[in-house]
C-alpha cells in the first residue's frame, strides 16, 4: 500500500471514530454552554410529560433513550434523589423528552410505546418500567406491558402502530438533534416560564451525580 493511500485510510478512520461519538449512550460527565443557534430561543416544553409541579421557576429536561444503560442508572440512582429534594419540593419542574439512539434495538418503538401511553394519561407508570428494566421493547412485549398497565389496549395498538413508524421516530430524533443532544442521557436546566425555558441554560452531557443538579439549580434559584 502506498504513503497516500495510507494517509487516506487513517483520515477515514478518524473520520469513522469521530462520527461514533456521535448518539451514543455515554456516562461521560460534563457540562456544556447552550449550542450558539439555540441563542435567543426558547425550548418549548408545553408537550412533554412533566414531574412535579409544570410551573416551577426552574426546569429540568432529561433526554433519555430507553436502552441506554446509562438511562437506567439516573433512573434508579439519581431521580429519586431529585424527587425527594428538588421536585417533591416545589422547586424544579422535571420533563423527559426521548431520543431513540438506534431505530434496530427497539428503543423507538419504546418511545412511540411511552407517547402512546402518555396519551392515556400513564406516562410515569409506563416510563418507570420501561427504565426500570423491562428488557421486551418488541411491539408484542410492549402490547404486553399496555395491558399489564391495564391501558385500553385497543387504542394502544393502534397509537403504537402509528408512532411505531419510521417517520415518526426519525421526527423525534431530529427534535433532539435539533437542540444539539448527541448522546443520553442529556439534561438541560434553566428558567421556565410559561412552561417554556428560555435560552438561560446549562448543558449536561452524560450521566451526572445528584451534586451537579443542585449546584446549578441552586445558582438559578439564587438569581431571582
Amino acid at each position: 500500500m502506498s504513503r497516500k493511500m495510507v494517509q487516506c485510510s487513517i483520515r477515514l478512520a478518524i473520520v469513522f471514530i469521530g462520527l461514533s461519538l456521535l448518539n451514543t449512550c455515554t456516562m461521560q460527565t460534563g457540562q456544556s454552554t447552550l449550542p450558539p443557534f439555540l441563542a435567543g430561543r426558547m425550548i418549548d416544553v408545553a408537550d412533554l410529560p412533566v414531574l412535579g409541579m409544570p410551573d416551577t421557576s426552574v426546569a429540568i429536561i432529561e433526554v433519555t433513550d430507553y436502552r441506554c444503560p446509562f438511562c437506567q442508572e439516573h433512573f434508579r440512582e439519581t431521580l429519586p434523589q431529585l424527587r425527594r429534594e428538588l421536585i417533591e419540593t416545589g422547586q424544579v419542574s422535571y420533563f423527559v423528552q426521548a431520543y431513540p439512539l438506534s431505530a434496530q434495538d427497539g428503543s423507538g418503538l419504546a418511545a412511540a410505546a411511552a407517547s402512546c401511553a402518555a396519551a392515556q394519561g400513564r406516562f410515569w407508570e409506563f416510563h418507570q418500567r420501561l427504565l426500570g428494566g423491562y428488557a421486551a421493547t418488541d411491539r408484542s412485549g410492549l402490547l404486553e406491558l399496555g395491558r399489564s398497565l391495564e391501558l385500553d389496549t385497543v387504542q394502544f395498538g393502534s397509537c403504537l402502530g402509528q408512532r411505531g413508524s419510521g417517520t415518526w421516530i426519525q421526527d423525534l430524533r431530529n427534535q433532539a438533534v435539533g437542540l444539539g443532544v448527541r448522546g443520553t442521557p442529556t439534561f438541560f436546566i434553566g428558567r421556565l416560564s410559561d412552561r417554556k425555558v428560555v435560552t438561560e441554560v446549562t448543558v449536561l452531557a452524560g450521566r451526572q451525580s445528584i451534586d451537579s443538579f443542585r449546584q446549578i439549580v441552586a445558582g438559578y434559584l439564587g438569581r431571582h
